[in-house]
């Protein structure tokens, strides 16, 4: 700028009156150049809500707990503190102890106020900041082309909680964000409901979750119809997104406009994924009409698989239905799933598919089963050639015999990238 303003000072012959006016004209057809062809929207878009998608952001990846686990059960004032609670004196009973509380306190998406919180696990703070940041952008620029990525962001950010068994299976804090969480709910809706967002790719992940709540009501074709909606839109999007990544030779080509959605291809194929999972819990295969079978299907698709009740949950279903209930494979698969034993979870495994062939839970029995098989042979060195060679031919004939008995699974497309990727025993 100060060398433009001493440009035109020559050109003017440095006249005052001159001078200031041609600095004042060019300015303003900069500002008018900028707002025309980039905008003050975008900028503050790029400010608040561009560089803190919380899918980026440090607070919400893994990390380990552990030394500030050890150092809080060290920690002597702490020690004292617990000890008016009636905590054990034993140092490894004390630990395991306050690692049942941490994850008692995280389940109500907080930390003990004992705990002493390293920066990096300081998450509460972190979401914090990060929503001011978009509610700042929303009441800013309430008519911004960018308002839904701003909405998602924050809807998505509320879905985020810590995953309690993964923390006390590992002591590893984990976020997961795969299911509907009830206050997320309002945002998800505004970006479904309004009529100017309604048609966003992002409005597409909005209609997966309030499914999810509409069939925790019973409301199943009305969550039906919405799953359908969404995945029409899917394919729209990602045809027209497919069509974009074929590379522009021109000399304008290299000179790209932004994305108008954060919605890539891998995210759109993961919602998909999501959508025929619960697609085809809502089959009417799994809708019968007997006493109490819509409350069990509502039951099963709201339950939370991160939680720790979550096997207990799934026992109390399996008491009160009969094993020839449509829903009963789905819900010993879900169950077979918790198995840390990676040699008995394949062998039940292949018990429900030998038993339930021609229902979904049995099914995908199957496709896990090719998934660990792959797993198995991956993890075997070569010390044993020939037990390694035996696991890809099994993992190879597993996914061989899935695609050859149901072609039009929507697991067989997967399955043959999976296939493909083995190479040739």
């Amino acid at each position: 700028i100060a060398g433009l303003v001493l440009g035109i000072g020559h050109f003017t012959r440095y006249r005052p009156g001159l001078v200031w006016i041609f600095t004042a004209l060019t300015l303003i057809i900069a500002v008018v150049v900028f707002e025309l062809t980039i905008g003050f929207d975008e900028l503050d878009y790029q400010l608040y809500v561009a560089k803190n998608n919380p899918e980026l952001v440090n607070e919400f990846h893994d990390h380990s707990i552990t030394e500030a686990l050890d150092r809080t059960a060290r920690d002597p004032v702490v020690q004292t503190y617990l000890q008016g609670f009636f905590y054990t004196t034993d140092p490894i009973a004390r630990r395991a102890e306050i690692k049942r509380q941490i994850q008692a306190q995280l389940s109500y998406d907080r930390w003990p106020t004992w705990f002493e919180v390293p920066p990096e696990l300081n998450y509460e703070a972190k979401r914090k900041q990060l929503l001011e940041q978009y509610d700042l952008f929303i009441k800013k620029r309430p008519n911004s082309r960018r308002m839904p990525i701003a909405l998602y962001f924050k809807a998505l950010l509320n879905e985020y909680n810590p995953d309690i068994r993964t923390l006390g299976q590992q002591e590893v804090l984990h976020f997961y964000n795969d299911y509907p969480n009830d206050r997320a709910t309002e945002i998800w809706y505004a970006l479904y409901q309004e009529g100017k967002f309604s048609n966003s790719p992002e409005s597409i992940e909005a209609r997966w979750r309030i499914a999810k709540h509409w069939a925790g009501r019973e409301f199943f074709d009305e969550a039906v119809d919405l799953l359908i909606e969404a995945q029409a839109m899917i394919t729209e999007r990602l045809k027209l997104l497919e069509d974009q990544q074929e590379p522009d030779e021109s000399l304008f080509g290299l000179f790209k406009v932004p994305p108008d959605s954060v919605m890539t291809i891998s995210k759109l194929k993961e919602v998909q994924r999501r959508i025929d999972q619960t697609r085809t819990l809502l089959s009417p295969e799994n809708r019968i009409n007997e006493p109490q079978a819509s409350k069990f299907l509502a039951q099963f698709i709201m339950l939370n698989p991160h939680t720790q009740e979550y096997s207990q949950q799934l026992d109390n279903l399996l008491k009160q239905m009969k094993d020839d209930n449509p829903l009963y494979d789905n819900i010993m698969l879900a169950k077979i799933k918790l198995t840390d034993d990676e040699q008995l979870r394949m062998k039940q495994l292949a018990e429900l598919y030998q038993k339930y062939q021609d229902r979904d839970g049995g099914i995908q029995a199957l496709y896990e089963l090719g998934l660990l098989r792959i797993s198995q042979w991956r993890q075997q060195d070569d010390s044993n050639p020939e037990l390694k060679s035996k696991f890809l031919d099994d993992a190879i004939a597993t996914l061989t015999s899935f695609i050859n008995l149901y072609p039009d699974n929507q697991y067989t497309e997967q399955v043959k990238k999976n296939l493909d990727s083995l190479p040739v025993n």
